[in-house]
């Protein structure tokens, strides 16, 4: 079992939730997430990540506003 850094990128969010590259970056600036961007970079602290998943019940993030994910450099627009 692969073990899971301190520190999530969009790709781990990605694999975790089983989810798309793309959904995973609009998840971290949408779902309410804390997130740090570093650069052009979003990352999640594994702690935080897991935090929100466990104190939030039935998680639904809208993603039918983003109409545009740039996966070169992590940027989401919403209509």
């Amino acid at each position: 079992m692969k073990e899971t850094p301190e520190v999530l990128t969009a790709h781990d969010i990605a694999d975790i939730l089983q989810i798309t590259y793309p959904y995973a970056l609009a998840f971290i600036k949408y779902s309410g997430v804390r997130y740090m961007k570093i650069g052009k970079q979003y990352r999640v602290l594994a702690s935080d990540f897991y935090n929100f998943l466990e104190e939030t019940e039935n998680i639904y993030v809208d993603l039918s506003g983003v109409d545009q994910i740039d996966t070169t450099h992590g940027n989401t627009k919403k209509k």
